[in-house]
């Protein structure tokens, strides 16, 4: 599947640092790896990752903090969760017993 973020250019513009200090280069795609592309499993843990944050900000817990410290898990493991970084059906699972 073609990654959502670069849409398959295997590099985004960002802020670099260098010899030079910070200054803009072309990066590798964080999300692809600089692949082009990700797995479906990848892909599936994206779209979770959007409806739970879709959950979060229209239900009462508007701040990731406030939704972990509910869910009972680390700000890193949500912010990674909706980002899509890890698979987010155990935390959905938490949020939705």
């Amino acid at each position: 599947m073609t990654c959502p973020t670069c849409q398959g250019e295997k590099e985004r513009a960002g802020i670099g640092c260098g010899p030079r200090g910070f200054r803009p280069m072309i990066l590798p795609c964080p999300t692809c790896e600089g692949t082009g592309e990700i797995s479906d499993e990848r892909a599936r843990w994206i779209a979770e990752g959007k409806r739970l944050q879709r959950y979060r900000l229209t239900g009462e817990y508007t701040s990731m903090l406030t939704a972990a410290v509910r869910a009972g898990v680390s700000l890193g493991s949500w912010s990674a969760a909706e980002a899509g970084r890890v698979d987010p059906a155990p935390l959905i699972a938490r949020v939705n017993a």
